[in-house]
């Protein structure tokens, strides 16, 4: 027997994938029986059944009694040729957008041709008219809804009732049970705080985009959007919020606003395990395995089979050399997950009394200094970089990091030996070419020699080379052609800053400044009305006041 267990949405409905709606290019699978000893011939059938009704169809073929329980049908006899009455009953339901987003859950049943989906805006279609699912039919056919939705009531009952099939009325523990079921009522208390799916997809597409855009860099148009959506949608919890403004602080170096984030997303939403996992791996990499523990401990009371919680459990007690707790965290792990080989390999290490490998303490010791870098917590991070690049010279890793901190002590020679050495093991390292121009460029500022001036303009040149889309090296390059009196060159590499994003407010002061220097007073004046039309109310008190002074400047 192959069967498929779920279809895949290519945007039908605005859903790409699996999970969220339960429209017919999720719910329709292959189904293939193959046993040429018991079917001679090869025969499609073009009648409607179920995954659950599987299950009895072999037992029949296998001549054992079906238990009463089992919710399936056996389809043998359509098998064989013979006909039915009618089509079957579907009952489906989506219980991801509630477990997952908050949003209501969706359930649904399918009778003959038509198809009931319940949520807050619940639909109907008529799948042989319209198998598409694009007219619904709700408003014209509401009898014929409410009917449906009578019999998915029901149906719900008797599915949680272990095979009870008697009808009769609901009473107010049946609706309780309905509503534990995810099965919620548009008239409910908790319904009134969720949203419908069809709804909540345009958001959480929105919410997707923003997560590539702040990985790509654009953290500040990234930071406003998320707060316009939050405005737009008051009352709406979604993990994505919670996701996206722990990342963006993250990215920041606001630590502490970054964990804060996860306790209110754990507050929020405190039968998750991500926000909990999370707050626990970003302890750990802090060195706060207590906490850490005791978060782990508190997702593995709930979920005793989260596999995640015992693994970071073994890697805190293995970091701390404490072997025979970590080898009992990892059996339990590996019992979970049976094909996890770097599970297997780790215990394998600990019951031969290996040591810890290089690679793992590496690995550690980066964590380790992302953390502190992340809290500005400088000195303790050039310690640990440092002793990264003792065991692992080859690390560019480790040598981008201390530039970083070099750059951000003053120290713009410093950071430009790291940033050379990043080169020289990586020559097509955009970030770091760029990193070097910056530090030249500074050290230029500092002494005005034109040799660094030039150089800072070939790492530049060399970095957009590699990375068309590296914003800070075009405002970089575009700062150095300035400083040369190419003004007309400096204005197309700031125009392309802001290209890439439109939010670079220090871009839009550079590119007019750049353009008034080159004689185009009228391309200036029109840049910053544009700028000021867009970007005013988002602005400081002094970058209004520079950009008010500016504008008078040119009239």
């Amino acid at each position: 027997v192959v069967a498929g267990d779920h279809g895949e949405a290519f945007g039908e409905h605005k859903e790409f994938g699996h999970g969220i709606f339960c429209y017919e290019e999720s719910l329709r699978v292959p189904l293939l029986l193959h046993c040429p000893a018991r079917f001679a011939k090869r025969r499609t059938i073009d009648r409607r059944v179920n995954l659950a009704d599987v299950l009895p169809t072999l037992l029949h073929y296998l001549e054992i009694d079906c238990p009463e329980a089992v919710q399936g049908k056996s389809f043998h006899n359509l098998i064989a040729g013979e006909k039915e009455e009618r089509p079957r009953d579907v009952y489906f339901e989506s219980r991801f957008g509630m477990e997952s987003n908050n949003w209501a859950p969706i359930s649904g049943w399918i009778r003959g041709s038509h198809k009931y989906i319940a949520s807050l805006e619940p639909e109907l279609y008529d799948l042989e008219k319209d198998p598409g699912e694009s007219d619904n039919l709700l408003r014209r056919q509401g009898v014929l809804a409410r009917e449906l939705d009578r019999g998915l009531r029901r149906r719900i009952l008797e599915l949680s009732a272990g095979g009870r099939t008697e009808r009769r009325a609901l009473s107010a523990d049946d609706l309780a049970s309905l509503k534990t079921l995810g099965y919620i009522s548009a008239a409910s208390a908790r319904s009134r705080e969720m949203i419908d799916a069809k709804q909540g997809i345009e958001l959480y597409a929105r919410i997707e985009q923003l997560k590539e855009q702040a990985k790509a860099g654009n953290t500040a148009p990234v930071e406003e959007e998320l707060g316009r959506l939050r405005d737009a949608h008051p009352g709406v919890q979604l993990p994505g919020f919670y996701e996206l403004e722990f990342s963006l602080r993250k990215r920041a170096g606001r630590m502490d606003e970054a964990l804060a984030t996860l306790e209110k997303a754990i507050a929020a939403f405190p039968d998750q395990e991500l926000f909990k996992m999370m707050l626990a791996a970003e302890l750990h990499a802090r060195g706060e395995l207590e906490r850490a523990r005791g978060l782990c401990r508190e997702i593995l009371g709930r979920n005793p089979r989260f596999a995640a919680a015992l693994i970071l459990l073994g890697d805190m007690s293995r970091a701390q050399e404490q072997r025979v707790q970590a080898a009992a965290c990892y059996r339990q792990a590996l019992e979970i997950e049976p094909q996890n080989t770097r599970l297997r390999k780790l215990l394998s290490d600990l019951e031969s009394g290996a040591p810890v490998s290089r690679d793992e303490r590496l690995a550690g010791l980066e964590r380790r200094a992302r953390a502190l870098v992340a809290e500005n917590r400088l000195n303790e991070a050039r310690d640990v970089l440092e002793e990264i690049l003792k065991l692992a010279p080859e690390r560019a890793g480790a040598h981008v990091d201390l530039g970083t901190i070099a750059s951000r002590s003053g120290d713009f020679a410093g950071a430009l030996g790291h940033f050379q050495e990043v080169v020289r093991l990586d020559p097509n390292h955009a970030l770091a070419h760029c990193n070097m121009g910056i530090a030249l460029f500074n050290l230029y500022r500092r002494d005005m020699d034109p040799v660094r001036l030039q150089r800072a303009l070939e790492s530049f040149d060399r970095a957009v080379g590699l990375d068309p889309r590296l914003g800070i090296a075009f405002d970089g390059r575009g700062a150095v052609l300035m400083a040369l009196g190419e003004n007309d060159r400096a204005a197309g590499d700031f125009a392309r800053v802001i290209e890439l994003d439109p939010g670079a407010l220090n871009a839009h002061f550079n590119l007019a400044y750049a353009l008034i220097n080159a004689g185009h007073r009228d391309e200036a004046w029109a840049v910053l009305i544009r700028f000021k039309e867009e970007h005013y109310s988002k602005l400081s008190a002094g970058d209004r006041n520079e950009l008010d002074r500016l504008l008078a400047e040119i009239q």
